[in-house]
C-alpha cells in the first residue's frame, strides 16, 4: 500500500561513474569568471522535471555512462530522460521518458547507457542541496554547488525539496509502476548511425580565415575522447587551417565553436571558461546542444549553417513545445 508521505531524501548505495547535481546553471556570475555549469542536456533535464511535477529548472542528477543505485525514505515519482539507460527498480526494467512510481525503500538502479552518453534523473520535489551563487549545479573544478562540489559517492544522503500538489496527484493516479504514455524525443536528438548534425551560425572570426567558413560546413568532424563537460574536441578529416595562435581574449559561451591551431575544433559546453583567445568560428544553436551532449567519442559531427533569426525561431519553438508538455502533464493528473 502506498504511503501518503513523499520522499524527503535518498541514499546513495553506489555513486555511478560520474553523477552530479545539476540545474539550469549559475546565471549572473560569468562577470566574476564563474562558468555557467548546469545540465549538459538541458532538454532532458526540463522534460524529466515536468514529468514528475517539478518546476522545469529544478535540480536533477546528471548521470554519465553508468548511473547510481539509490533508495528513498518514502514513496516518490521519478523520471529518466536523455540517453537510454537500462534502469531497474528492484531488478525489474523500467522505461525512460515517462513518470515512474517508486515505493519506499525500493532499489533504483539507473544502470548503464545503451544509447547516447548521459541521462537526467528527476525526482519529485527536486534535489535540495544548498545553492551556491544562485544555483545547485555542481562545478567540480572549483568544488562549487551540488553535494560538497563533487560527484555522488556511496553513503551520501541527499535531501529533496517539497513535492508539488501535481506530484502528489501523480502518486495517487499511477496504479502501475510507470505511466503508459511517454515523451517521444527522437526529433530532438536526430541520431543516425553514429552521426549527428548541429545547426550553427557563423562566428565573428570566420572571416579572418579565407575559405574556412565553406570548409567548416563541408567537413566531417569526429568526437575525440578528450571531451568533457567543459567542451568537446572534434577532429577534422581535412588538413588544418593556418589560424592565429592567440587572439585577444573575448567572451565565449556554451555553444561557441573555437578553432585553435591544428586539425581539431572545440565546442564549448556548460563548464566552459568565460573568455577565450582562440578563433571563434561558429556558434551551435542552443536547441542542438542536447544532441552534442549525447554524442560519445567516435560520433561523426556535421555542421549546418543557419541564420541568427532561424536560431531564435528554433528556440522559441522548443519553448512552446515544452510549455505544451507542461500543460499536458497537468491535464492528465489534475
Amino acid at each position: 500500500m502506498m504511503s501518503s508521505r513523499m520522499a524527503t531524501r535518498f541514499t546513495v548505495d553506489r555513486g555511478g561513474v560520474f553523477t552530479t547535481v545539476q540545474d539550469r546553471g549559475r546565471f549572473g556570475s560569468r562577470r566574476l569568471g564563474v562558468p555557467l555549469s548546469g545540465a549538459l542536456d538541458a532538454y532532458a533535464m526540463r522534460v524529466a522535471n515536468l514529468l514528475v511535477g517539478n518546476d522545469a529548472d529544478a535540480a536533477v542528477l546528471e548521470c554519465t555512462l553508468r548511473g547510481p543505485v539509490l533508495s528513498f525514505d518514502a514513496d516518490t515519482i521519478i523520471s529518466i530522460c536523455g540517453g537510454e539507460f537500462n534502469a531497474t527498480l528492484d531488478g525489474v526494467r523500467v522505461p525512460c521518458w515517462r513518470p515512474i512510481r517508486v515505493e519506499a525503500h525500493a532499489e533504483l538502479d539507473v544502470g548503464s547507457v545503451e544509447k547516447g552518453l548521459r541521462c537526467c534523473l528527476a525526482i519529485a520535489g527536486g534535489i535540495s542541496t544548498p545553492p551556491v551563487l544562485g544555483s545547485r549545479s555542481t562545478y567540480v573544478r572549483a568544488s562549487l554547488g551540488g553535494l560538497d562540489g563533487r560527484a555522488l559517492q556511496q553513503g551520501d544522503a541527499v535531501p529533496l525539496g517539497r513535492a508539488s500538489d501535481l506530484a502528489l496527484a501523480m502518486l495517487s493516479h499511477l496504479t502501475t509502476r510507470s505511466a503508459r504514455w511517454f515523451v517521444d524525443a527522437r526529433d530532438v536528438y536526430d541520431a543516425d548511425k553514429g552521426s549527428i548534425t548541429l545547426r550553427a551560425t557563423v562566428g565573428a572570426h570566420a572571416k579572418l580565415l579565407p575559405g574556412y567558413n565553406e570548409a567548416l560546413f563541408a567537413r566531417t568532424f569526429t568526437v575525440t575522447p578528450a571531451s568533457d563537460r567543459m567542451g568537446y574536441r572534434l577532429r577534422s578529416d581535412m588538413p588544418a587551417f593556418a589560424v592565429p595562435a592567440q587572439l585577444i581574449s573575448e567572451p565565449v559561451a556554451p555553444g561557441t565553436v573555437q578553432q585553435p591551431p591544428g586539425d581539431e575544433a572545440i565546442v564549448l559546453l556548460a563548464d566552459a571558461q568565460t573568455t577565450g583567445g582562440y578563433a571563434r568560428v561558429a556558434h551551435v544553436a542552443q536547441v542542438d546542444l542536447p544532441r552534442l551532449a549525447q554524442a560519445s567519442p567516435g560520433t561523426h559531427i556535421h555542421f549546418r549553417e543557419i541564420t541568427d533569426d532561424e536560431a531564435v525561431r528554433l528556440l522559441r519553438r522548443r519553448e512552446y513545445e515544452l510549455e505544451r508538455l507542461a500543460q499536458t502533464v497537468r491535464l492528465r493528473f489534475t
